[in-house]
């Protein structure tokens, strides 16, 4: 079984429900922009450019979307596990 390249813990800021939506999407938009992953090529570079797009995101319906391409960017290859 091939190991996943990269993890990313984003679970406790996904299960805070103390913060707003904004301030939510914002955390996990930081969370992404420090780890390593955002810098390892091809890669790195979609996903670089997918969180910009996160960042501008003012409802959970457009959020969601670029999420899921988000998610299924890290999936392919098991190239980032995120935890949730």
């Amino acid at each position: 079984m091939q190991p996943w390249k990269h993890r990313i813990d984003l679970s406790a800021t996904w299960r805070n429900n103390d913060l707003s939506f904004e301030a939510k999407r914002d955390q996990i938009v930081a969370e992404f922009r420090s780890h390593p992953c955002i810098t390892d090529g091809e890669n790195g570079m979609d996903l670089s450019t997918l969180v910009d797009e996160l960042s501008e995101m003012d409802t959970e319906a457009d959020f969601n979307y670029v999420w899921d391409t988000i998610y299924d960017l890290a999936d392919h290859g098991k190239w980032l596990w995120i935890n949730l």
